[in-house]
């Protein structure tokens, strides 16, 4: 066949998985609380887009003011807002697509994830 090769002995593997939440925690802050995520694998270690993230806590709406993302967690401050009655939860809302695995694979935006 002169040179070319054949892909009848190629092995392919699949991508890498996104990271997935896994866990998250509502930690009382004074005077603004955070949220700490705990994600599925490792993640890329920096500054993340705190617009990005909102949470509901305790009836009261907020919205991320600082958030960074180290080992398996992301930890994001929140602004309170307006009251807003309903479950704990947390929402991550890309672009950007900044939570990055260790890998290099974004992770999906999700909304309404339960904190605890």
């Amino acid at each position: 066949m002169g040179g070319l090769a054949s892909s009848r002995n190629a092995t392919f593997s699949a991508p890498p998985d996104p990271p997935v939440p896994l866990a998250a925690v509502d930690f009382a802050g004074i005077p603004n609380p955070s949220v700490v995520v705990t994600w599925d694998q490792p993640l890329a270690p920096g500054l993340l887009a705190p617009s990005n993230w909102s949470a509901r806590l305790a009836g009261v709406a907020y919205s991320g003011v600082a958030c960074s993302a180290a080992g398996v967690e992301t930890t994001t401050f929140l602004l309170a807002g307006h009251p807003d009655p309903g479950k704990d939860e947390v929402s991550y809302s890309p672009p950007p697509f900044d939570v990055v695995s260790a890998k290099g694979i974004a992770a999906a935006a999700f909304a309404g994830f339960t904190v605890a």
